[in-house]
Protein backbone atom coordinates (compact mmCIF):
# COMPACT_ATOMS: atom_id res chain seq x y z
CA UNK A 1 0.00 0.00 0.00
CA UNK A 2 1.60 3.27 -1.06
CA UNK A 3 2.30 6.00 1.43
CA UNK A 4 -0.18 8.38 -0.24
CA UNK A 5 -3.08 6.01 0.39
CA UNK A 6 -2.11 5.58 4.05
CA UNK A 7 -1.88 9.34 4.56
CA UNK A 8 -5.21 9.82 2.76
CA UNK A 9 -6.87 7.25 5.04
CA UNK A 10 -5.46 8.95 8.15
CA UNK A 11 -6.65 12.33 6.87
CA UNK A 12 -10.12 10.97 6.16
CA UNK A 13 -10.32 9.45 9.64
CA UNK A 14 -9.37 12.79 11.23
CA UNK A 15 -11.98 14.65 9.15
CA UNK A 16 -14.67 12.13 10.10
CA UNK A 17 -13.82 12.37 13.81
CA UNK A 18 -13.98 16.17 13.71
CA UNK A 19 -17.21 16.08 11.74
CA UNK A 20 -18.81 13.64 14.20
CA UNK A 21 -17.59 15.85 17.04
CA UNK A 22 -19.57 18.77 15.66
CA UNK A 23 -22.73 16.68 15.91
CA UNK A 24 -22.28 16.22 19.66
CA UNK A 25 -23.37 18.73 22.24
CA UNK A 26 -20.59 20.66 24.03
CA UNK A 27 -21.12 18.69 27.26
CA UNK A 28 -20.83 15.35 25.46
CA UNK A 29 -17.78 16.57 23.54
CA UNK A 30 -16.18 17.54 26.85
CA UNK A 31 -16.95 14.14 28.39
CA UNK A 32 -15.59 12.34 25.33
CA UNK A 33 -12.42 14.42 25.40
CA UNK A 34 -11.97 13.84 29.13
CA UNK A 35 -12.44 10.10 28.69
CA UNK A 36 -9.91 9.96 25.87
CA UNK A 37 -7.39 11.96 27.93
CA UNK A 38 -7.89 9.67 30.94
CA UNK A 39 -7.41 6.61 28.76
CA UNK A 40 -4.26 8.02 27.17
CA UNK A 41 -2.84 8.98 30.58
CA UNK A 42 -3.64 5.50 31.92
CA UNK A 43 -1.78 3.85 29.04
CA UNK A 44 1.25 6.10 29.53
CA UNK A 45 1.46 5.62 33.31
CA UNK A 46 0.93 1.88 33.01
CA UNK A 47 3.86 1.63 30.60
CA UNK A 48 6.05 3.74 32.88
CA UNK A 49 5.11 1.61 35.89
CA UNK A 50 5.99 -1.57 33.99
CA UNK A 51 9.38 -0.15 33.00
CA UNK A 52 10.13 0.96 36.57
CA UNK A 53 9.12 -2.44 37.96
CA UNK A 54 11.30 -4.24 35.42
CA UNK A 55 14.24 -1.98 36.33
CA UNK A 56 13.75 -2.62 40.05
CA UNK A 57 13.58 -6.37 39.50
CA UNK A 58 16.74 -6.28 37.40
CA UNK A 59 18.60 -4.28 40.08
CA UNK A 60 17.48 -6.75 42.75
CA UNK A 61 18.69 -9.70 40.66
CA UNK A 62 22.12 -8.18 40.12
CA UNK A 63 22.85 -7.41 43.77
CA UNK A 64 22.55 -10.11 46.42
CA UNK A 65 20.84 -8.78 49.54
CA UNK A 66 22.53 -11.25 51.86
CA UNK A 67 25.61 -13.42 52.22
CA UNK A 68 25.41 -17.15 52.83
CA UNK A 69 27.65 -18.97 55.26
CA UNK A 70 26.64 -22.59 54.98
CA UNK A 71 22.94 -22.70 55.78
CA UNK A 72 23.01 -19.30 57.55
CA UNK A 73 21.80 -16.28 55.61
CA UNK A 74 23.08 -12.93 56.92
CA UNK A 75 21.42 -9.81 55.48
CA UNK A 76 23.76 -6.90 54.81
CA UNK A 77 21.74 -4.70 57.14
CA UNK A 78 22.81 -6.93 60.06
CA UNK A 79 26.54 -6.62 59.37
CA UNK A 80 28.42 -4.26 61.66
CA UNK A 81 29.92 -1.15 60.16
CA UNK A 82 32.73 -0.80 62.74
CA UNK A 83 34.16 -3.22 65.31
CA UNK A 84 33.54 -0.87 68.26
CA UNK A 85 29.85 -0.39 67.39
CA UNK A 86 27.70 -2.52 69.76
CA UNK A 87 24.54 -2.27 67.65
CA UNK A 88 23.57 -4.78 65.00
CA UNK A 89 23.01 -2.27 62.22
Amino acid sequence: MPLEKILAAIGLAIVLVVWLGTLLSPARRQRLGDGLRRGWRSLRTRGAARREAADAIERARRRPAATREGNVIRPRSFQRQRDDDPTLH
